[in-house]
């Protein structure tokens, strides 16, 4: 979303381009002002929209407020962060097909691809640890904008147990179109949840926005248009598992030398029976 109101050449895609350029981060103002112009387009006003992982502080919560933008539903996917570290410290990619493991929820199929596995940087507990106290940190704050619409969500079951409430909680909105917001630790799974809204709502289209920072992370929102007509059309803006990032020219010659198409990343490996 970031890169698109870059190239499109908006007022506010100017000011991000030139913090983009200069190495800064992009400010929360500079944000609120691409996600407010993307909802404020027709697929966005008819059909609703989901926002995944934003806002991420109570600047940003008050902000969208004083935009104009607010949700009439607020998703809280609630995950132990014992179980966020074992799912984050456990994760490796392969590099030849960009297909994303987990040492203990999705082991790799066998040694070979076992041993060229690599492991993100950022991808240790001790990084984790730190983005989660940051997480918690904003959290209370945030959820006193939410109150009235706020609904908690176990994360800590098996995927498809979560999508069952998340899709009677949705199921049973009268007010449409809906306006979501998902929020959640990170690996909490919100990605894997927004791409089942998506599957369960029909078609998509994807873009991928960049990050509020030329190197870091995409940790910026994705706003998804919604409907629930016989059409049941969706448009999508993800910055993370549901658009994966192109494999390097490494992976795209190995492959095709295997005459095997590259594979984009899967999402996030969860459980396949319930925690206790």
């Amino acid at each position: 979303m970031l890169r698109a109101a870059v190239a499109a050449g908006s007022e506010v895609g100017l000011k991000a381009k030139e913090a983009m350029e200069s190495g800064q981060l992009v400010s929360d103002e500079i944000i609120i002002g691409i996600i407010k112009d993307r909802l404020a387009e027709t697929d966005c006003q008819t059909k609703g929209w989901l926002l995944d992982g934003f806002p991420r502080t109570r600047a940003q919560a008050d902000a969208l407020a004083e935009a104009g933008i607010t949700a009439d539903i607020f998703l809280l996917l609630d995950v132990p962060d014992s179980a966020l570290v074992e799912r984050v410290v456990g994760r490796r990619t392969d590099p030849v097909t960009g297909k994303i493991y987990h040492m203990t929820f999705s082991p790799p199929e066998n040694d070979e691809i076992a041993a060229r596995l690599t492991q993100r940087a950022d991808d240790t507990e001790e990084k984790v640890v730190t983005r989660l106290q940051n997480y918690h940190s904003n959290l209370n704050a945030i959820l006193e904008c939410y109150t009235d619409v706020m609904v908690r969500i176990d994360g800590n079951r098996n995927k498809s147990d979560i999508y069952k409430k998340i899709q009677t909680v949705l199921t049973k909105r009268t007010v449409k179109p809906l306006k979501i917001v998902i929020a959640g630790a990170p690996a909490s799974g919100k990605g894997t949840q927004c791409e089942r809204i998506k599957e369960d709502f029909g078609d998509t289209s994807c873009i991928t926005p960049a990050s509020s920072h030329p190197s870091s992370p995409q940790t910026w929102p994705r706003p998804v248009s919604l409907t629930r007509t016989p059409t049941r059309k969706v448009l999508c803006t993800s910055p993370r598992a549901t658009c994966s990032a192109p494999p390097s020219r490494l992976a795209v010659r190995l492959a095709s030398r295997r005459r095997r198409p590259w594979r984009a990343a899967s999402s996030y490996p969860t459980r396949s029976s319930s925690v206790s």
